[in-house]
């Protein structure tokens, strides 16, 4: 007599793994520590944020996954609410919906070490097999769409990109001081071009001034952005979901750090040309005094010719490869 398993068999031991309130850089940071919980435990299912779908679909991110929006209506088909792992940035108040309530220990979160660690540390506590010395990297790894490039008016590789926002206005490095870096810039090199990235809530480049020749703005979506980053011959951003975007596709990135911590912070990449102002402030920085701070030295010390070193060194790198 054979046996049937039936899809209600199936069911109980179906865990689904979601990322509430997630923002583009949090879930770009979880995502290697996601990918091995699935490759340790296959009965898990990974909720994505909708913003990300089209690009881990595309890319084949997860093997088993849904979109984060259709989480309830399949929780709903099946009757339980047990089997749920609700990971809350970050990570402090995570829990395990019914039957019991657990909470991760805090204190993961207030060492100096690399937010990726902590994920690797605090998940342990609830998947015993996820290794607490998990070390991520960048996991995209493809070749831009030819239409996209076509469609932007651009070749791979003869243009930079550059992101001045973030979702913390005081984060933000002056707007200014991006404009003086894309001309320096644009001048020195001649044969090359720069894409602006502009999101729903950042502010474009180059409204007080004309724009220069070969700067472009891209209003896109993840997907798309994510194509055009892997042409790339680097990036330029504050420390936004963008520049954890282009750590996760390995791009070269050059980031400005103000009251946030690279150390914690920093995109997946290593090929991270890194520049913080933070070390030159002597006042304990927390969340209501970054809002309040009118001095923000961490930002400001940071000078446009800083970047544009860091750009030179890039470009040095490429010329000796070919």
């Amino acid at each position: 007599m054979e046996l049937a398993i039936t899809a209600e068999a199936l069911i109980p031991a179906t865990k689904f793994v979601v990322m509430t309130h997630a923002k583009l850089g949090d879930f770009l940071v979880v995502t290697p520590h996601l990918k091995k919980l699935e490759e340790l435990y296959p009965e898990l299912i990974v909720a994505v944020p909708d913003f990300l779908c089209a690009l881990y679909e595309e890319q084949k991110i997860f093997k088993r996954s849904i979109a984060q929006s259709e989480l309830q209506d399949c929780l709903r088909f099946i009757g339980k609410s047990d089997n749920v792992y609700n990971l809350s940035f970050p990570l402090l108040n995570t829990i395990r919906i019914d039957p019991s309530h657990h909470k991760l220990n805090g204190e993961f979160f207030k060492r100096p070490q690399h937010v990726s660690r902590s994920y690797a540390q605090a998940l342990n506590e609830f998947f015993p097999k996820m290794p607490e010395d998990f070390q991520a990297a960048p996991f995209l790894d493809f070749n831009s769409e030819p239409e996209t490039l076509k469609f932007f008016g651009v070749k791979a590789f003869q243009y930079f990109t550059v992101h001045s926002g973030s979702d913390f206005e005081a984060k933000n490095w002056a707007a200014q001081n991006f404009e003086e870096v894309v001309e320096r810039f644009l001048k020195a090199y001649p044969h090359i071009e720069c894409l602006s990235f502009v999101g729903p809530s950042d502010q474009e480049l180059f409204q007080q001034k004309p724009k220069p020749s070969r700067f472009k703005t891209i209003r896109s979506d993840i997907r798309t952005v994510a194509h055009l980053l892997m042409s790339s011959l680097f990036h330029v951003d504050n420390d936004s979901g963008v520049h954890h975007l282009a750590g996760a596709a390995n791009v070269p990135s050059i980031t400005i750090f103000g009251a946030t911590a690279p150390g914690t912070w920093s995109s997946l990449t290593k090929r991270n040309y890194i520049h913080w102002g933070r070390p030159n402030c002597t006042e304990t920085c927390e969340n209501n005094h970054m809002k309040e701070c009118l001095d923000r030295i961490c930002l400001s010390s940071v000078k446009p010719e800083h970047l544009v070193g860091s750009a030179e060194q890039i470009m040095s790198a490429y010329s000796r490869l070919t």
